[in-house]
């Protein structure tokens, strides 16, 4: 099991949510010293805004995302071990993604 240490922020006001997150693992009951940190930060920002108009209702938002993982340790995958060895480079993963959900009441 894993835990996250971090900050988790809620702000509601009228049609408006914003939860950010920003946090960082711990290593786990599985390891001697249980009580460090797992160099792999992750951070996301979600903004959505609800409207209701005639007949319907509607959700827009915007979800960001950060993910990091520096550790010198070989990335799992289907590669042969001898090429899965010598992959060292961190990993790192940055997204965005806007949506609507339009209902009718």
């Amino acid at each position: 099991m894993r835990g996250f240490g971090g900050l988790h922020y809620a702000y509601s006001n009228g049609p408006w949510n914003f939860n950010p997150v920003d946090a960082i693992p711990t290593r786990g009951v599985f390891q001697a010293n249980g009580c460090g940190w797992v160099k792999t930060p992750l951070a996301c920002v979600p903004l959505i805004r609800e409207s209701a108009f005639g007949f319907g209702h509607a959700e827009s938002g915007t979800f960001g995302i950060y993910y990091n993982d520096g550790r010198s340790i070989p990335k799992t995958g289907n590669r042969l071990p001898a090429v899965r060895n010598q992959d060292f480079v961190a990993l790192a993963c940055t997204a965005k993604y806007d949506a609507t959900k339009r209902d009718r009441m």
